[in-house]
Protein backbone atom coordinates (compact mmCIF):
# COMPACT_ATOMS: atom_id res chain seq x y z
CA UNK A 1 0.00 0.00 0.00
CA UNK A 2 2.90 2.27 0.74
CA UNK A 3 4.20 1.68 -2.79
CA UNK A 4 0.80 2.49 -4.29
CA UNK A 5 0.66 5.82 -2.47
CA UNK A 6 4.12 6.76 -3.65
CA UNK A 7 3.34 5.65 -7.16
CA UNK A 8 0.15 7.69 -7.30
CA UNK A 9 1.86 10.68 -5.68
CA UNK A 10 4.67 10.64 -8.24
CA UNK A 11 2.26 10.00 -11.09
CA UNK A 12 0.10 12.91 -9.92
CA UNK A 13 3.07 15.27 -9.72
CA UNK A 14 4.27 14.15 -13.15
CA UNK A 15 0.81 14.61 -14.65
CA UNK A 16 0.53 18.08 -13.11
CA UNK A 17 3.90 19.10 -14.54
CA UNK A 18 3.02 17.80 -17.99
CA UNK A 19 -0.32 19.57 -18.10
CA UNK A 20 0.98 22.83 -16.73
CA UNK A 21 3.86 23.00 -19.22
CA UNK A 22 1.68 22.45 -22.27
CA UNK A 23 0.54 25.46 -24.16
CA UNK A 24 -1.92 25.69 -26.96
CA UNK A 25 -0.80 26.38 -30.52
CA UNK A 26 -2.74 29.63 -30.45
CA UNK A 27 -0.82 30.89 -27.43
CA UNK A 28 2.47 29.96 -29.10
CA UNK A 29 1.46 31.86 -32.24
CA UNK A 30 0.51 34.91 -30.17
CA UNK A 31 3.83 34.80 -28.36
CA UNK A 32 5.69 34.49 -31.67
CA UNK A 33 3.77 37.43 -33.14
CA UNK A 34 4.69 39.56 -30.13
CA UNK A 35 8.34 38.55 -30.52
CA UNK A 36 8.30 39.47 -34.22
CA UNK A 37 6.64 42.81 -33.50
CA UNK A 38 9.24 43.58 -30.84
CA UNK A 39 12.08 42.57 -33.16
CA UNK A 40 10.70 44.76 -35.97
CA UNK A 41 10.41 47.73 -33.63
CA UNK A 42 14.00 47.26 -32.43
CA UNK A 43 15.18 46.98 -36.04
CA UNK A 44 13.42 50.22 -37.00
CA UNK A 45 14.98 52.01 -34.02
CA UNK A 46 18.42 50.68 -34.93
CA UNK A 47 17.98 51.82 -38.55
CA UNK A 48 16.89 55.29 -37.45
CA UNK A 49 19.88 55.53 -35.13
CA UNK A 50 22.21 54.47 -37.95
CA UNK A 51 20.65 57.02 -40.31
CA UNK A 52 21.13 59.81 -37.75
CA UNK A 53 24.74 58.75 -37.18
CA UNK A 54 25.41 58.69 -40.92
CA UNK A 55 23.90 62.14 -41.46
CA UNK A 56 25.84 63.58 -38.55
CA UNK A 57 29.08 62.06 -39.83
CA UNK A 58 28.44 63.28 -43.37
CA UNK A 59 27.76 66.82 -42.17
CA UNK A 60 30.90 66.96 -40.03
CA UNK A 61 33.04 65.44 -42.76
CA UNK A 62 31.72 67.76 -45.46
CA UNK A 63 32.68 70.66 -43.20
CA UNK A 64 36.22 69.26 -42.98
CA UNK A 65 36.36 68.87 -46.75
CA UNK A 66 35.20 72.48 -47.18
CA UNK A 67 37.92 73.60 -44.76
CA UNK A 68 40.48 71.66 -46.82
CA UNK A 69 39.26 73.43 -49.96
CA UNK A 70 39.73 76.79 -48.27
CA UNK A 71 43.28 75.89 -47.26
CA UNK A 72 44.05 74.71 -50.78
CA UNK A 73 42.65 77.97 -52.20
CA UNK A 74 44.85 79.91 -49.80
CA UNK A 75 47.85 77.97 -51.13
CA UNK A 76 46.82 78.90 -54.67
CA UNK A 77 46.94 82.58 -53.72
CA UNK A 78 50.53 82.13 -52.55
CA UNK A 79 51.54 80.52 -55.82
CA UNK A 80 51.70 83.92 -57.56
CA UNK A 81 54.74 84.83 -55.47
CA UNK A 82 56.78 81.82 -56.58
CA UNK A 83 59.28 81.52 -59.40
CA UNK A 84 58.26 79.64 -62.53
CA UNK A 85 60.22 76.46 -61.70
CA UNK A 86 58.80 76.37 -58.19
CA UNK A 87 55.33 77.09 -59.53
CA UNK A 88 55.37 73.92 -61.61
CA UNK A 89 56.13 71.67 -58.63
CA UNK A 90 53.80 73.65 -56.41
CA UNK A 91 51.00 73.40 -58.95
CA UNK A 92 51.51 69.64 -59.31
CA UNK A 93 51.22 69.11 -55.55
CA UNK A 94 48.19 71.43 -55.39
CA UNK A 95 46.45 69.41 -58.08
CA UNK A 96 47.12 66.20 -56.15
CA UNK A 97 45.63 67.69 -52.99
CA UNK A 98 42.62 69.01 -54.90
CA UNK A 99 42.08 65.67 -56.58
CA UNK A 100 42.29 63.73 -53.32
CA UNK A 101 39.90 66.15 -51.61
CA UNK A 102 37.41 65.84 -54.50
CA UNK A 103 37.68 62.05 -54.41
CA UNK A 104 36.87 62.02 -50.71
CA UNK A 105 33.84 64.24 -51.29
CA UNK A 106 32.58 61.94 -54.05
CA UNK A 107 33.09 58.81 -51.95
CA UNK A 108 31.14 60.34 -49.10
CA UNK A 109 28.31 61.60 -51.27
CA UNK A 110 27.91 58.37 -53.25
CA UNK A 111 28.06 55.97 -50.30
CA UNK A 112 24.85 53.95 -50.04
CA UNK A 113 23.66 52.40 -46.82
CA UNK A 114 24.66 48.75 -46.72
CA UNK A 115 24.31 47.91 -43.04
CA UNK A 116 26.07 48.90 -39.86
CA UNK A 117 29.14 46.70 -40.34
CA UNK A 118 29.80 48.04 -43.85
CA UNK A 119 29.23 51.58 -42.58
CA UNK A 120 31.80 51.09 -39.82
CA UNK A 121 34.32 49.70 -42.34
CA UNK A 122 33.67 52.60 -44.73
CA UNK A 123 33.98 55.14 -41.94
CA UNK A 124 37.27 53.67 -40.68
CA UNK A 125 38.86 53.67 -44.15
CA UNK A 126 37.46 57.12 -44.92
CA UNK A 127 38.81 58.56 -41.67
CA UNK A 128 42.25 57.17 -42.46
CA UNK A 129 42.19 58.77 -45.90
CA UNK A 130 40.90 62.06 -44.50
CA UNK A 131 43.60 62.14 -41.81
CA UNK A 132 46.23 61.39 -44.46
CA UNK A 133 45.00 64.24 -46.66
CA UNK A 134 44.88 66.69 -43.74
CA UNK A 135 48.43 65.73 -42.76
CA UNK A 136 49.59 66.33 -46.34
CA UNK A 137 47.90 69.75 -46.35
CA UNK A 138 49.52 70.70 -43.05
CA UNK A 139 52.93 69.53 -44.28
CA UNK A 140 52.48 71.41 -47.54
Amino acid sequence: MKINRRFFSYAGILLFLLLSSCSTPASRVNAAEKDVATANKELEEANKKLQLEMESYRKATLEKIAANEQKIDAFNDRMDKLKSKEKEEYNKRMNELNSKNSDLRMRLETYKEEGKENWENFKTKFNQDMDSLQARIVNF
